[in-house]
């Protein structure tokens, strides 16, 4: 099999040139070994999930370390955040308060999200 692109990057496979001379639009241009591994072995785009149960947060925190040190930046913020922190029974990748935590702590929250989402009890 043979891959060509055209210009604006529409892929075309032919088993014979003559299958691409005979059906094959004008200007194809043959693409390169690396070109055609990218385009049959497309990189996996992990999704990040929206939300995580409490267990699976904190166990995340706990895989990766990070655990103590947010407790401890927990107990230093305000009534609110100690409220959510001890109550909520699942975090949202989107929330305010998650947001703030993550930038303060130069945490990774997409990996630690896709982390905790593969954790089950």
């Amino acid at each position: 099999m043979k891959y060509f692109k055209d210009k604006s990057g529409a892929v075309f496979a032919y088993e014979t040139d003559a299958d691409r001379e005979n059906f094959g639009p004008d200007g194809l241009v043959e693409m390169t070994e690396s070109e055609i591994g990218a385009h049959l072995n497309p990189p996996v785009v992990q999704e990040i999930p929206a939300k995580v149960s409490r267990f699976q947060a904190r166990r995340a925190l706990k895989d990766a370390g990070v655990f103590d040190t947010v407790e401890a930046a927990i107990a230093q913020a305000d009534e609110f955040t100690q409220d959510a922190w001890a109550d909520a029974q699942e975090f949202r990748r989107d929330s305010a308060l998650i947001l703030s935590l993550g930038e303060s702590l130069g945490l990774d929250l997409d990996a630690l999200f896709i982390a905790a989402a593969k954790i089950e009890a």
